[in-house]
């Protein structure tokens, strides 16, 4: 066993006999009886699964352990980073069980609610815990029962809380041209120019460049394959894949160029949606298409934008006579 600092963070590493890979955890903290202490539960836990594996028995994990392995695994989206650090700290040391899952996340919800944040961010948190659940469960094999589905009933209602930020393009000229980094300047263009969500633009590389599009394998978000066609005069943003540019970079300059206006970088994909919506010979499932859709139901959210071209309605409408009509019931 070892106690090490990382970043002014204490960390304990145990070597496990058996296994190739030592055990690490953070103590989370820069004291170093906070790390003792973490070493000596850490070891009591290693000792009573060493001793229910010799009476035939599963050993007991906590979130944590699930959380940590998801993690390493690469499967965490850059996007949901604020999010899991924010259910690394209520989740922690919640043993892997129907009971403790079910009376953590709930304590998890009211917290988050009380502290005045959204519902769809008590969601998307809900979310990463679900997935975490979900794949300890199908893959691991670390639980017995689908963990996940005691936290679905638990999410909050977002009707009525719709974000619906749509950029000008006198905006999106007006924000990119103050990006000093030109490779964020480019990431933020072609997002807005095809509609990709921010963790798929930065997952590009060559081979999903055809020369006039973007095509995505169904390994997406939306299980969908697609093909974006991008504008002639756009190519150029594409032909030096992948980006070099993390999500940090990109959200550093979002902010940078913001300013106070409530901005932010997923805004450049409803934007991108809401300038196909705002043309009446485009489909909305050709638009559900583009943007990797599970469903139209997903895609109807940008509806009202067609709702609201009023004068292409009235055009599309042949003229009745009321008044006419009013005098002729009236007589």
């Amino acid at each position: 066993m070892s106690i090490y600092k990382r970043n002014k963070i204490y960390w304990v590493q145990i070597n496990i006999p058996g296994e190739s890979t030592p055990l690490r955890r953070s103590s989370k903290s820069t004291k170093r009886r906070d790390a003792e202490r973490l070493e000596r539960d850490l070891k009591n836990k290693l000792e009573e699964n060493q001793s229910r594996g010799l009476r035939g028995l599963p050993p007991r994990r906590v979130f944590d352990d699930a959380l940590e392995k998801y993690l390493a695994s690469g499967l965490a989206p850059p996007s949901m980073t604020s999010h899991i650090k924010q259910l690394a700290i209520v989740m922690q040391g919640v043993a892997m069980e129907e009971s403790a899952i079910i009376e953590a996340a709930s304590r998890a919800k009211t917290l988050w609610l009380d502290a005045g944040l959204k519902p769809a961010t008590v969601n998307r948190r809900l979310s990463v815990l679900q997935r975490v659940l979900n794949i300890a469960y199908r893959e691991w094999r670390w639980t017995t029962a689908p963990l996940a589905d005691y936290v679905a009933p638990l999410r909050v209602s977002e009707k009525g809380t719709e974000r619906h930020v749509y950029l000008s393009k006198e905006q999106v000229h007006g924000y990119f041209s103050r990006v000093e980094n030109p490779v964020a300047q480019k990431a933020f263009f072609a997002l807005v120019l095809s509609g990709l969500r921010v963790g798929e633009l930065l997952k590009l590389d060559k081979g999903n460049w055809t020369g006039a599009a973007i095509r995505l394998d169904a390994k997406q978000k939306g299980k969908r394959p697609r093909s974006i066609p991008i504008p002639e005069y756009a190519h150029e943003l594409f032909e030096e894949l992948p980006f070099a540019i993390s999500y940090r970079g990109l959200s550093y300059w979002m902010e940078k160029v913001r300013g106070e206006d409530d901005v932010r970088i997923h805004d450049l994909r409803h934007t991108f949606a809401s300038w196909l919506v705002d043309d009446p010979t485009i489909p909305m499932a050709l638009v559900r298409d583009l943007l990797g859709h599970s469903s139209i139901s997903v895609t109807n959210r940008y509806s009202h934008i067609r709702n609201e071209r009023s004068s292409a309605i009235e055009g599309a409408l042949p003229i009745l006579n009321i008044k006419q009509t009013q005098k002729q019931t009236q007589s």
